[in-house]
């Protein structure tokens, strides 16, 4: 979010769950906004809440007037990344994650979502992997901490998912 852009407020409406808000005020708004920049955010919070609101092939399309307006940020592809999770596209979600985590290599809940969705297409070695690299740069991260415990678990590694759930409890 840039401040200048005046687009708070939605982002406040974003973060109370109030969606609804977000699409009117859009419709209202986004027709006045002369900066493509802003426009392209402005996209972007749109995508936001229709996210929220399980609209996902929709917020794909806000999402993609984001990125022909050249509003390209790591929270971008992760939230479009997201939205083919929700959708069962693993392998869409994938790349996205892949193009956030090139934008933002410590982005540590998009390198935890990618760990899910390498996991939800069934390569557990690479998503262990990505979950202990995440802990091993942010040891504070209690979901990607639970994820492993449940991957391992899984797995019947039983004393290594005990470990994994203990790091929960820190």
């Amino acid at each position: 979010n840039r401040d200048e852009a005046g687009l708070q407020h939605l982002y406040e409406y974003i973060i109370a769950g109030e969606g609804e808000k977000v699409l009117v005020w859009c419709l209202d708004n986004k027709s006045k906004i002369n900066d493509d920049l802003v426009r392209g955010e402005c996209f972007y919070i749109q995508g936001l809440a229709l996210s929220i609101l399980n609209r996902h092939h929709e917020s794909l399309s806000a999402y993609s007037c984001a990125l022909e307006l050249k509003f390209i940020t790591p929270f971008l592809f992760f939230n479009i990344g997201n939205s083919h999770r929700d959708l069962d596209s693993n392998h869409l979600a994938i790349k996205f994650y892949e193009q956030a985590l090139e934008l933002n290599p410590d982005f540590s809940e998009c390198r935890h979502n990618f760990a899910l969705a390498l996991k939800d297409r069934g390569d557990h070695a690479a998503a262990e992997r990505v979950l202990r690299l995440v802990l091993r740069d942010h040891p504070e991260t209690t979901q990607a901490a639970f994820s492993l415990a449940e991957l391992l678990r899984e797995s019947h590694r039983n004393s290594e998912a005990v470990e994994a759930y203990r790091l929960c409890l820190n």
